[in-house]
């Protein structure tokens, strides 16, 4: 294919939508990680909204795009990142991620309508407080993992850190319930007599035989 020329190449970034999405992207600095220092989970941070679209997902569904801003702490100011929102209820953790960003960032609601896009344009210079979480392929990417009003609050940096996805390791097949038989009743020896204190109070029975089996708990 023979290179465009350079105004056909301009024009292209201003009428083709997925090139001009691509511009967009860039132009708006959204980061990841590899940007600057790794931001700390365990912070809190001061957020405006620098822009928020609403737009069809690459499943075609429709969603919030918004990006981020850092303003506190210093060290992280500019920062940039971006994150994703589902005002469908269908989509029940995506639902109420949305409804607590309307919480906390406080966008005017008022003479709205049923216009989904009219309120993206309201998220545009709120501020709030969030925490973040780390995902993607590689947790490269950031996101908001909870919201709070901008009260001019002091920002913590005890943020206790966030549960971790590692899948819990199954039990070992020796001691896992399911998968052993159910244990055939074996006769068991009568209880051995054991002389008594002094006085005539009774013998107490040894109820487990030598060299019984040690069972885990629960089993026993």
């Amino acid at each position: 294919m023979p290179m465009p020329s350079l105004q056909d190449f301009l024009k292209d970034l201003q009428t083709n939508p997925k090139t001009k999405e691509t511009l967009d992207k860039a132009r708006d600095g959204v980061q990841g990680s590899w940007d600057g220092p790794p931001m700390p989970l365990s912070n809190e941070y001061r957020v405006s909204i620098d822009k928020a679209e609403y737009k069809a997902s690459g499943s075609g569904k429709m969603q919030f795009a918004i990006t981020f801003e850092i303003s506190a702490p210093e060290e992280f100011a500019g920062r940039k990142f971006q994150d994703y929102f589902s005002p469908d209820p269908s989509n029940e953790w995506g639902h109420q991620k949305f409804t607590q960003m309307i919480g906390a960032f406080g966008p005017d609601l008022s003479n709205i309508g049923n216009d989904w896009t009219a309120l993206a344009e309201r998220f545009n210079g709120t501020t709030a407080v969030v925490a973040l979480r780390q995902w993607g392929e590689e947790n490269d990417r950031y996101g908001v993992r909870y919201a709070n009003g901008d009260r001019g609050q002091t920002l913590s940096k005890t943020v206790k850190p966030p549960k971790s996805q590692t899948a819990a390791k199954p039990l070992r097949p020796e001691i896992s319930v399911a998968k052993q038989p159910d244990p055939q009743p074996q006769p068991q020896p009568a209880p051995e007599e054991v002389a008594g204190p002094p006085g005539g109070a009774p013998a107490l029975p040894n109820n487990r035989p030598a060299g019984g089996p040690n069972l885990p708990p629960g089993l026993r």
